[in-house]
């Protein structure tokens, strides 16, 4: 029991946590590499609230694109994360690259993430992965995303395909990364796309498909 676990005087527990214990960190891999074709990408190049009139999305002498590229130096990262003392990481698959044109996988994407879940077996994190953490394909975002109920079958699709082929190297699965964030930063406040402002109705509707999808996808 955890609450009965001695401290020593240097605030360290006196004892090893449990086996269960997982210690981690997390990234969103676009957020640290980028990529060509998300609805992000497309959103960073635009410009804001009107996008031939408004202001750039994105200030500043730093743009969106490698960032710290872990799309390239992941085993750096990740041996980073082992050196902090992680038995997990939590990361995501990214739809765009994965699936770049609807009905089409890019197998040099995949392969690239099972080289990820490589290092990470060989440091001994435990992967966590992450089925949408704000970005997706721009091919559904034109198809409306997740303000259509009818797009929630293809999100679902998306997610039956990552757990086909990954499901033997990962247990820790999260469909959607802090949907009420998602909805709200893109519907109301407009700081995500597709960058509408104060649009009450698509942003619960938005919300409410969003986790639909997650049920659908869970008993899927």
């Amino acid at each position: 029991n955890l609450r009965h676990t001695k401290m020593t005087g240097n605030g360290d527990a006196g004892v090893p946590p449990p086996d269960w214990f997982r210690k981690g960190v997390a990234i969103s891999v676009w957020q640290n590499s980028a990529d060509d074709l998300s609805n992000w990408t497309r959103f960073a190049g635009q410009r804001w609230p009107l996008t031939k009139l408004g202001i750039s999305t994105t200030r500043g002498q730093h743009k969106v694109g490698k960032s710290c590229n872990f799309w390239d130096k992941f085993r750096g990262d990740l041996l980073l994360a082992k050196k902090a003392g992680c038995t997990a990481f939590r990361f995501t698959f990214e739809w765009a690259r994965i699936e770049p044109t609807r009905g089409k996988f890019d197998e040099t994407a995949i392969a690239r993430f099972n080289e990820m879940l490589d290092v990470m077996d060989e440091l001994g994190l435990e992967p966590n992965a992450t089925l949408h953490q704000f970005t997706h394909p721009i091919w559904f975002e034109d198809l409306g995303g997740f303000q259509k109920e009818e797009n929630i079958p293809i999100f679902v699709e998306w997610s039956a395909v990552m757990f086909k082929l990954f499901h033997k190297r990962i247990r820790m699965w999260a469909t959607f990364n802090e949907p009420s964030c998602y909805c709200f930063l893109a519907f109301i406040t407009g700081m995500a796309p597709p960058g509408h402002i104060f649009n009450l109705v698509a942003a619960g509707r938005s919300l409410l498909n969003v986790l639909k999808a997650h049920t659908a996808t869970y008993r899927a």
